[in-house]
């Protein structure tokens, strides 16, 4: 940065227990949430961080103008197997990567010529026991692989080739191809994340 890092500032760390986590990745992205009163439109901003460590992953969305003492660490807790059954947040191991991929979708209404724009969020989880794919709120295990990192492809041709997913083990990369852009050609736009 120009001031050589002098104006950033250190994220509190989240606690379980008496155990203070330990960063091994970090990412963090802004969402807009559009509200409407009384057909007047405004935005709220906020930021979304999620932190894997080596007691799991842990989010927190901060509103705009929220300071350090306003929020604090949620722990995500509900995570799945290939099967979907549950699995123990302890027994996750620790998380090297986080990523977030996030979407927009668009659709016209047909009378009023109306744009509705809509976001999808994926959250995927790269720990020592896999990788994991889902919301904020619950992911569930596509691979088994010790995943190290991540790299979301932002280009690429116009809607093609765009959001797709490079991560990657000791040993082995792999590239997902499966994120889809449709468009039904009367104004409904949307992304399938990979």
């Amino acid at each position: 940065t120009k001031d050589l890092g002098l104006s950033w500032k250190l994220t509190k760390q989240p606690i379980v227990g008496l155990d203070t986590a330990v960063a091994k990745s970090f990412w963090a992205s802004t969402q807009r949430d559009e509200i409407t009163t009384n057909f007047l439109v405004r935005y709220e901003w906020s930021t979304n961080l999620y932190l894997g460590t080596d007691l799991g992953l842990f989010s927190v969305n901060i509103r705009e103008g929220q300071s350090e003492n306003e929020w604090t660490w949620t722990r995500l807790s509900r995570y799945r197997d290939e099967n979907g059954a549950p699995i123990d947040e302890e027994s996750i191991g620790t998380v090297n990567a986080v990523q977030e991929i996030v979407t927009l979708n668009t659709s016209t209404d047909p009378t009023t010529g109306d744009v509705t724009k809509t976001f999808n969020r994926t959250l995927y989880v790269g720990a020592t026991t896999g990788l994991y794919v889902g919301g904020n709120g619950e992911v569930r295990r596509v691979s088994t692989d010790n995943v190290k990192g991540f790299h979301w492809i932002r280009s690429g041709a116009a809607n093609s080739n765009l959001n797709d997913l490079l991560w990657w083990t000791d040993t082995e990369v792999y590239l997902t191809h499966t994120a889809r852009f449709e468009d039904d050609g009367e104004g409904t736009t949307t992304w399938t994340n990979p």
